[in-house]
C-alpha cells in the first residue's frame, strides 16, 4: 500500500501541468527532485516558497527525506524487510535505523510537512523517522538493533532521558491509530506488533503515558 502510494504521488505531480504560475513552479519543482541530492534538494523547495497546497507539501515531505539521503528505494527495501524475513524482530530494529535522522528537529519538520499533505501514508512515514530518530539518539553510538538486544529492560534507559521518553510516547501514539488500523501501512507486520504492545493497558488520562508508551515500545521491538 505504502508503495503504492508513493507511486502515485509522484504520477500526480508529474501529470499537473502548468495552468498557471504556482502549477509551473510546483511541476520545476518536482523536475528538480527528480536528480536531486541531499546537497541540492533545498535548491527544489526554494521554488515553491510560500505556496501552501498539498501538491507543495508532499515536495517539501519528500524533501525532507531526501536530505537525509533517504530515497524511495531505500523506504522500500526497509518496509520489504519486514515482510520477507522470519526474523522481524531485527528487521523492525533495521527499520527504524534506516529511517533514523540526523537530528530530531529535522525529523520534525519533516512530520509538519508530511502531514500538512494530507496523506496518512506520508504522515506516517515522518513519524517512524521522528520516533526513529529519538531511538538512535537513545541509542548513542550503538546501532539501534545492538543497543536493544544489550538493554532486556528500557526502564533505567527510559528514567535517564525524560526529555527523549516524552517525544518517543508522542511519536508511537500519533503513529498507532493511522499505521494499524486495517488498511494502514504497517498492519498485520511486526511494526505493529509492538505499536499495540506500547498502547495497550495504559490510560489515556495517565499523567505518565508518554513515557510509560516509549517504555513499552522500547522493550516490545
Amino acid at each position: 500500500m505504502l508503495r503504492e502510494c508513493l507511486a502515485a504521488v509522484v504520477v500526480v505531480l508529474s501529470l499537473s501541468g502548468c495552468e498557471n504560475e504556482q502549477d509551473d513552479k510546483i511541476f520545476s519543482a518536482q523536475k528538480c527532485l527528480d536528480t536531486a541530492t541531499s546537497t541540492t534538494v533545498d535548491t527544489c523547495v526554494a521554488m515553491i516558497a510560500g505556496i501552501t497546497t498539498n501538491q507543495a507539501y508532499v515536495i517539501r515531505c519528500s524533501a525532507a527525506f531526501l536530505a537525509e539521503n533517504i530515497g524511495t528505494a531505500a523506504i522500500v527495501t526497509a518496509i520489504d524487510s519486514i515482510d520477507n524475513t522470519a526474523d522481524a524482530k531485527n528487521s523492525t530494529a533495521a527499520l527504524y535505523q534506516a529511517f533514523a535522522f540526523s537530528d530530531l528537529a529535522a525529523a520534525s519538520n519533516a512530520v509538519a510537512a508530511c502531514q500538512a499533505t494530507g496523506s496518512e501514508n506520508l504522515s506516517v512515514l515522518a513519524l517512524t523517522a521522528q520516533a526513529a530518530t529519538v531511538v538512535r539518539d537513545l541509542a548513542g553510538g550503538m546501532t539501534i538493533d545492538a543497543w536493544l538486544n544489550s538493554n532486556p529492560d528500557m526502564s533505567a534507559e527510559v528514567a535517564a532521558d525524560p526529555a527523549k521518553a516524552e517525544e518517543l510516547g508522542e511519536a508511537v501514539i500519533a503513529m498507532h491509530p493511522i499505521a494499524c488500523t486495517k488498511g494502514g501501512n504497517f498492519y498485520g507486520t511486526d511494526v505493529c506488533t509492538s505499536l499495540d504492545a506500547a498502547i495497550a493497558g495504559i490510560a489515556v488520562s495517565d499523567p505518565n503515558r508518554n513515557a510509560k508508551v516509549a517504555e513499552a515500545f522500547l522493550n516490545a521491538i
